[in-house]
Protein backbone atom coordinates (compact mmCIF):
# COMPACT_ATOMS: atom_id res chain seq x y z
CA UNK A 1 0.00 0.00 0.00
CA UNK A 2 1.46 3.35 -0.96
CA UNK A 3 0.49 6.33 1.24
CA UNK A 4 1.26 9.58 0.81
CA UNK A 5 2.02 11.64 4.18
CA UNK A 6 1.93 15.27 4.62
CA UNK A 7 0.23 15.55 0.84
CA UNK A 8 -1.08 18.41 -0.33
CA UNK A 9 -2.92 17.04 -2.64
CA UNK A 10 -4.95 15.71 0.81
CA UNK A 11 -4.52 19.55 1.99
CA UNK A 12 -6.31 20.35 -0.92
CA UNK A 13 -8.92 17.70 -1.52
CA UNK A 14 -10.02 17.02 2.46
CA UNK A 15 -12.40 19.05 3.94
CA UNK A 16 -14.09 19.33 7.68
CA UNK A 17 -12.84 16.30 9.94
CA UNK A 18 -11.62 14.51 7.32
CA UNK A 19 -7.36 13.68 7.28
CA UNK A 20 -6.93 10.05 5.12
CA UNK A 21 -8.50 8.96 2.33
CA UNK A 22 -7.84 6.79 -0.34
CA UNK A 23 -7.32 8.55 -3.83
CA UNK A 24 -7.84 5.81 -6.78
CA UNK A 25 -5.72 3.20 -4.92
CA UNK A 26 -3.54 5.23 -2.97
CA UNK A 27 -3.89 6.89 0.31
CA UNK A 28 -3.06 10.36 0.68
CA UNK A 29 -3.22 12.44 4.17
CA UNK A 30 -2.19 15.20 5.90
CA UNK A 31 -0.93 13.74 8.94
CA UNK A 32 3.08 12.55 9.54
CA UNK A 33 2.10 9.17 10.42
CA UNK A 34 -0.64 6.74 10.49
CA UNK A 35 -2.10 4.07 12.96
CA UNK A 36 -2.60 0.70 12.52
CA UNK A 37 -5.80 1.13 12.55
CA UNK A 38 -6.24 3.59 9.71
CA UNK A 39 -3.79 1.44 7.52
CA UNK A 40 -6.10 -1.47 8.22
CA UNK A 41 -8.83 0.78 6.80
CA UNK A 42 -7.71 2.14 4.13
CA UNK A 43 -6.09 -0.92 2.71
CA UNK A 44 -9.67 -2.05 2.94
CA UNK A 45 -11.03 0.46 0.36
CA UNK A 46 -7.89 -0.10 -1.88
CA UNK A 47 -8.62 -3.56 -2.09
CA UNK A 48 -12.45 -2.70 -2.61
CA UNK A 49 -10.83 -0.16 -4.91
CA UNK A 50 -9.14 -2.82 -7.42
CA UNK A 51 -12.33 -5.34 -6.93
CA UNK A 52 -14.33 -2.76 -8.51
CA UNK A 53 -12.39 -1.80 -11.72
CA UNK A 54 -11.96 -5.77 -12.20
CA UNK A 55 -15.62 -5.87 -11.70
CA UNK A 56 -15.76 -2.57 -14.45
CA UNK A 57 -13.35 -4.36 -17.08
CA UNK A 58 -15.27 -7.58 -16.57
CA UNK A 59 -18.73 -5.76 -16.95
CA UNK A 60 -17.12 -3.53 -20.02
CA UNK A 61 -15.86 -7.15 -21.71
CA UNK A 62 -18.86 -8.49 -21.78
CA UNK A 63 -20.89 -5.47 -22.97
CA UNK A 64 -18.32 -5.22 -25.95
CA UNK A 65 -19.27 -8.76 -26.68
CA UNK A 66 -22.46 -8.14 -26.60
CA UNK A 67 -22.23 -4.54 -28.75
CA UNK A 68 -20.07 -6.67 -31.31
CA UNK A 69 -22.46 -9.48 -31.80
CA UNK A 70 -25.16 -7.16 -32.31
CA UNK A 71 -24.29 -3.96 -33.01
CA UNK A 72 -21.25 -4.37 -34.85
CA UNK A 73 -18.90 -2.26 -32.39
CA UNK A 74 -18.50 -0.35 -29.24
CA UNK A 75 -15.88 1.99 -28.49
CA UNK A 76 -12.87 0.83 -26.25
CA UNK A 77 -12.71 4.68 -25.10
CA UNK A 78 -15.16 3.30 -21.93
CA UNK A 79 -12.35 1.45 -20.69
CA UNK A 80 -11.24 5.02 -19.22
CA UNK A 81 -14.39 4.81 -16.93
CA UNK A 82 -13.20 1.58 -15.11
CA UNK A 83 -11.40 3.29 -12.23
CA UNK A 84 -14.48 5.40 -11.49
CA UNK A 85 -16.29 2.35 -11.48
CA UNK A 86 -15.46 2.23 -7.30
CA UNK A 87 -16.35 6.13 -6.82
CA UNK A 88 -19.67 5.27 -8.75
CA UNK A 89 -21.06 2.86 -6.54
CA UNK A 90 -19.74 4.11 -3.21
CA UNK A 91 -19.94 7.72 -3.81
CA UNK A 92 -23.73 7.34 -4.18
CA UNK A 93 -24.28 5.35 -1.51
CA UNK A 94 -26.56 7.66 1.58
CA UNK A 95 -24.25 8.48 4.30
CA UNK A 96 -25.47 7.05 7.60
CA UNK A 97 -27.03 9.65 10.16
CA UNK A 98 -24.49 11.18 12.11
CA UNK A 99 -24.69 11.11 15.73
CA UNK A 100 -25.02 14.64 16.85
CA UNK A 101 -28.75 14.12 15.12
CA UNK A 102 -29.68 11.55 17.22
CA UNK A 103 -31.09 13.39 20.84
CA UNK A 104 -33.43 15.16 18.32
CA UNK A 105 -35.19 11.97 17.95
CA UNK A 106 -35.18 11.15 21.31
CA UNK A 107 -32.28 8.81 21.44
CA UNK A 108 -28.94 9.65 23.69
CA UNK A 109 -25.90 7.70 23.53
CA UNK A 110 -26.94 4.82 21.86
CA UNK A 111 -30.42 4.08 24.24
CA UNK A 112 -33.30 5.40 24.38
CA UNK A 113 -34.74 8.70 26.65
CA UNK A 114 -38.12 8.38 28.63
CA UNK A 115 -40.42 10.69 26.79
CA UNK A 116 -41.18 13.69 29.14
CA UNK A 117 -45.03 14.29 30.06
CA UNK A 118 -46.59 16.75 27.87
CA UNK A 119 -48.00 19.82 30.75
CA UNK A 120 -51.71 20.83 30.42
CA UNK A 121 -52.36 23.96 32.00
CA UNK A 122 -55.16 23.99 34.41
Amino acid sequence: MKVYYNSKLAKRLLFGNFKTCMFFGTVITKLAQLSARTKRHEGIHIRQFWECCVLGAVLWCLGHGAAHLFCGHLSAGWLLLVPFTYYLLYGGCPRPMERRSLPRFGIRNGSLRPRERARIPT
